[in-house]
């Protein structure tokens, strides 16, 4: 070969991969799935969806400022960082009426209903006093007592507690504020005992619980003395030994009396002071 002879070979050039479809695919569902997202940000952050109204009906006692501050402040945050718990379409009324009365103890109920799109309408009521219910016995000072509703549900403590003019429930145990601190199985044979001690000339005005022996009850009368009888028993058995024990053994001595012991039907057991 003669010298400074070259031979140049050319070079083909690589040919390019078509872009893959999946790839496309991909890219338009996040792309679409970004577009939805941000549309479903804005739309759940609009204020037209927001609710700033509250209106509040039924009270009696309770305030309806501080009812709607508390509801405000149930409804105040965010869903995972992102949607606001105010928005119409994420607020749930089965969840309000079920918090704030927990809050409220002195409410018995509460209907809350949405008014699209931003009105909150919300109709409470209020527990109905029936008596007080104390944590101690007769002789102890300065222990807590409840108010209880009409059910024998605990709503409101106070520390201390003069007078008769409400029934008197003295237990041996402190109830929680919205719970039960008496059955109502309790609150109903306090109600026929009464009706049943007002027929016979008598005033009852306390009635006292035990957890040893949950059947029997201390009644606690206007005239000093206490009359021990079993709640499951008709009232009617142990009115009527009452009245023969009153009436032919103790007399006008019945105010001297510490308690009568009628628990155990025609054996009749007192004690004076």
């Amino acid at each position: 070969m003669p010298r400074g002879n070259r031979v140049v070979y050319q070079i083909k050039p690589k040919p390019r991969k078509p872009f893959s479809k999946r790839a496309v695919l991909v890219s338009g569902v996040l792309v679409s799935a970004a577009i939805i997202f941000f549309a479903l940000w804005y739309a759940v952050r609009m204020p037209y969806l927001r609710v700033d109204r509250v209106e509040i009906s039924g009270m009696q006692l309770l305030s309806a400022s501080e009812i709607e501050q508390a509801v405000r402040a149930d409804l105040s945050g965010f869903f995972w960082l992102v949607i606001p718990r105010d928005n119409f379409f994420f607020i749930s009324s089965r969840r309000i009426s079920d918090d704030i009365p927990r809050k409220f103890p002195q409410l018995s109920s509460m209907e809350v209903d949405k008014k699209f799109p931003k009105k909150i309408v919300i109709t409470v009521k209020e527990r109905q006093l029936w008596g007080v219910y104390c944590f101690r016995l007769p002789a102890a000072i300065s222990t807590p007592c409840f108010y209880l509703d009409t059910r024998g549900t605990a709503y409101e403590e106070f520390s201390r507690f003069e007078g008769w003019l409400l029934p008197l429930v003295y237990g041996p145990e402190a109830p929680k504020l919205g719970e039960a601190a008496v059955s109502a199985e309790k609150l109903e044979f306090f109600r026929e005992a009464r009706a049943a001690m007002e027929s016979a000339g008598r005033r009852l005005l306390s009635m006292g619980l035990s957890t040893t022996t949950p059947d029997d009850v201390r009644l606690g009368l206007a005239e000093g003395w206490e009359g021990w009888v079993t709640a499951t028993r008709p009232v009617a058995e142990w009115l009527g030994a009452l009245k023969t024990l009153l009436e032919s053994d103790v007399g006008e001595k019945r105010f001297q009396l510490e308690y009568a012991d009628l628990r155990f039907g025609s054996k009749i057991f007192y004690k004076y002071r």
